[in-house]
């Protein structure tokens, strides 16, 4: 006996109609029909679009629409093929598999509807203990908020004059070569000449009293963080409905202006001699923002609608398992 898989809406008539043909053709071919309702996964509906109602009998998938001569080549081929494979160990060890719910299965079919909701939590957590950590240092806890500056050191670079501070004289302490206006700089501040030890300095620098506590990642990785966070919950309000921007949109948009601003910013921060037409430069924060904020918002806008397909098509195959056991358990306790 082959199973078949039918994703439709029930009510419609094309379903209907579909589910007919099939009624009929279990007179001649044994066969046990599952049914996944579409309206139950706004998801699905969206992975079928207007090929619903879809049958799915072991390889061979039909699309509406779906005329009843189809359906018995489809079936006939199917159980054809489940016959050839009758004694093929593998083939059953699949099948096995296939009509058997895991922890693994209910926990990934939890995950493919609510990932959107999981990247929310992981991001605003990320997010938030980073400026966690300079209210801690103000209250004077320090040894909690130094825990989260060091778990936070391998992701970041948390230089002093590229980061905010929060509760000080100034929200950042730009370098003398960013050339802001009207700012205290991080030189004024320490009189500091560039060296390696001098930017192992600036990492470790946490803040005081005067100039208020640095928030645990720099600008640029703020604004790409605070970003995504902000597109994963407007994807999530959104049904997951938002469509990916094109590749080339993403390089552009998102690698380009990030690429150009932090790249060149090394010879300065390395002390690297340059030719003299060349322009020695510090970025300053409004484009370090400016450039994490793109890069963050247009990651997410490529990236979370193509996780949307691949999550959408494992509902479907988890959909199917989870139908086929139910069916077989209310045909044993009918």
């Amino acid at each position: 006996m082959i199973t078949v898989t039918v994703y439709s809406y029930p009510e419609r008539d094309e379903s209907l109609a579909v589910m007919a043909k099939l009624v009929d053709i279990q007179r001649d071919i044994p066969m046990k029909v599952i049914t996944v309702n579409l309206d139950d996964d706004t998801g699905m509906a969206e992975y079928f679009g207007s090929q619903a109602p879809v049958v799915q009998m072991g390889p061979y998938r039909l699309k509406s629409p779906i005329s009843e001569k189809e359906l018995r080549i489809a079936a006939g081929a199917a159980s054809d093929r489940a016959a050839s494979l009758a004694g093929d160990a593998g083939y059953q060890a699949q099948l096995k598999r296939g009509r058997t719910i895991t922890r693994s299965d209910r926990f990934n079919y939890w995950f493919s509807k609510n990932y959107p909701v999981v990247f929310i939590v992981v991001l605003a957590a990320y997010f938030g203990l980073a400026f966690l950590a300079p209210v801690l240092m103000k209250a004077g806890m320090e040894a909690p908020a130094k825990i989260i500056y060091v778990v936070y050191k391998p992701f970041c670079h948390q230089l002093a004059f590229r980061s905010f501070f929060l509760y000080g004289q100034q929200a950042f302490y730009p370098r003398e070569l960013a050339n802001i206006e009207r700012k205290i700089t991080y030189e004024e501040l320490f009189s500091y000449i560039e060296t390696p030890d001098d930017l192992l300095d600036a990492r470790n620098f946490l803040g005081n009293e005067f100039t208020g506590y640095k928030i645990a990642i720099c600008e640029r990785c703020l604004a790409i963080y605070g970003s995504m966070l902000l597109f994963a919950i407007i994807f999530w309000a959104s049904k997951n409905k938002i469509k990916s921007i094109p590749w080339y949109l993403w390089i552009l948009l998102g690698f380009g202006p990030i690429g150009l601003d932090g790249v060149s910013q090394i010879p300065s921060l390395l002390g690297i001699s340059l030719p003299e037409w060349m322009i020695m430069r510090e970025s300053t924060p409004f484009f370090r923002v400016l450039t994490g904020t793109l890069f963050g918002l247009t990651t997410f806008w490529y990236l979370l609608p193509q996780i949307e397909l691949s999550m959408r098509e494992s509902r479907v195959m988890l959909s199917k398992k989870f139908a086929y056991v139910e069916q077989v358990q209310m045909d044993n306790e009918a």
